[in-house]
C-alpha cells in the first residue's frame, strides 16, 4: 500500500493542485527537487526536506540529497530554520504554561512523580530517547535515573495529536486513538499486540511496562471485550498513519477541540523570534484526553510536512506578498 505523508507523489499532486485551481505555473528541479512556482507575476521556491540515516543508526533530516538519504517529507518556502522553544522541549513547555496553554508535569526531581510518566531527552527527535512508562510507584527503581538531558514527564493516555500552522494559523490537524488491542478471552496482552503487528515488525514498546502502568501484566489472558492500549507514542508500528490521512480539520467545523488548537496558534507562533517568522510552518504535538482537553508536548521547526499544508502554506505566501507590493507601492 502506498504510502501518505512521505509519499513524494502525494506532495506533489497537492501542489499540483494548488497550482491548477490558482491558475498558476511550476515545475522542480531534477537535481535539488527544488519546486519554482510564478503566480501574479511573483515567483517563490520551495525547498525539499529529506530524512537521512545518521553515522550512530539514527535519523535526522536534511535539505540535500545524498547516499545516506532514506526518505522525503515535504517542502518549505525557506531551507531550514531553528529557535529555542521547537529545540528544547522543556522550555516549550515553560513557555506553554507561562500563557496558560496545558502542559504535562514534568520534573527532574522522582519525588514530584505521583502519576505513570516515561522519561524524554530534552533536545531529541524522531521520539528516540524515550523511557518508560512507569508506574508512580517505580520512581525509586535504578533505572529511572536521569542521564544528563533528560526529564520526567507525565504520561497523559488519550488521543495522539499533531498540529500544523501556518504562522499563527491552524492549517492541519492529525487526530487519532493510541492503539489499542480489544481482548478475545483466549489470547495474552503481549499475543494480540503481536498478531496487531504481524511477525516481521518490532513490538512497539516495553509491552510490560505499558500493561502494568494499565493494572495488568503483559501475559495476561484479556477477557472480551477488554480494551488495552499497547502504545502512547506517535510514531509506532501499531498507527498506519503512513498509509492513512488522519487530518479532521476539514470535517471538525467550530467544536470546541478545533478551537482549542486554533487559540493556541498565536501564542506559539509568539516564541518564534522575529526573525523567524515570516511564512514559517511549524508543528505542535499533544494528547487530548478523555476529557478532551489538550495537553501541548512539543514543537517542530523543520517536521514532516503533511500534504494538506500547501493550500493554506502558498496561498499565505503570496497574499503576503501582494500585499508587501501593495504597500510598498
Amino acid at each position: 500500500m502506498p504510502k501518505y505523508q512521505d509519499d513524494l507523489i502525494r506532495h506533489i499532486q497537492a501542489v499540483n493542485a494548488w497550482i491548477d485551481r490558482r491558475g498558476a505555473r511550476g515545475g522542480i528541479n531534477l537535481q535539488s527537487l527544488c519546486v519554482g512556482i510564478e503566480h501574479n507575476g511573483r515567483r517563490i521556491d520551495l525547498y525539499p526536506q529529506f530524512i537521512l540515516r545518521m553515522d550512530d543508526g539514527g535519523l535526522g533530516y536534511t535539505t540535500q540529497m545524498g547516499p545516506r538519504t532514506i526518505g522525503f517529507v515535504g517542502w518549505f518556502p525557506y531551507r531550514r530554520r531553528h529557535w529555542p522553544i521547537a529545540q528544547d522541549k522543556q522550555l516549550f513547555k515553560q513557555f506553554a504554561r507561562a500563557n496558560g496553554l496545558p502542559t504535562p508535569i514534568e520534573s527532574r526531581d522522582p519525588a514530584d512523580l505521583h502519576h505513570p510518566f516515561i522519561i524524554k531527552a530534552a533536545r531529541s527527535s524522531f521520539g528516540s530517547g524515550i523511557r518508560g512508562p512507569y508506574g508512580a510507584d517505580e520512581s525509586t527503581l535504578q533505572e529511572v535515573t536521569l542521564q544528563s538531558g533528560e526529564y520526567f514527564e507525565q504520561l497523559i493516555f488519550g488521543q495522539i495529536a499533531r498540529a500544523w500552522y501556518c504562522k499563527s494559523t491552524l492549517a492541519v490537524l492529525e487526530l487519532f486513538d493510541m492503539p489499542r488491542v480489544t481482548g478475545d478471552g483466549q489470547r495474552a496482552f503481549t499475543e494480540l499486540v503481536r498478531h496487531r503487528v504481524g511477525a516481521e515488525a518490532s513490538l512497539p514498546t516495553r509491552l510490560d511496562r505499558i500493561a502494568r502502568v494499565q493494572g495488568l501484566w503483559a501475559g495476561a489472558i484479556l477477557p472480551v471485550g477488554r480494551e488495552v492500549i499497547a502504545d502512547y507514542r506517535y510514531v509506532s508500528s501499531l498507527n498506519n498513519l503512513v498509509t492513512k490521512n488522519y487530518n479532521v480539520l476539514p470535517g471538525a467545523g467550530g467544536s470546541g477541540l478545533i478551537r482549542q488548537f486554533a487559540a493556541a496558534g498565536p501564542v506559539f507562533f509568539g516564541g518564534i523570534p522575529q526573525a523567524c517568522r515570516a511564512d514559517t510552518v511549524f508543528v505542535v504535538d499533544a494528547i487530548v484526553d478523555a476529557d478532551g482537553k489538550v495537553w501541548y508536548l512539543e514543537m517542530n521547526c523543520n517536521s514532516q510536512q503533511h500534504p494538506d499544508i500547501y493550500d493554506r502554506m502558498l496561498d499565505d505566501i503570496y497574499a503576503a506578498k501582494t500585499e508587501g507590493a501593495e504597500l510598498r507601492n
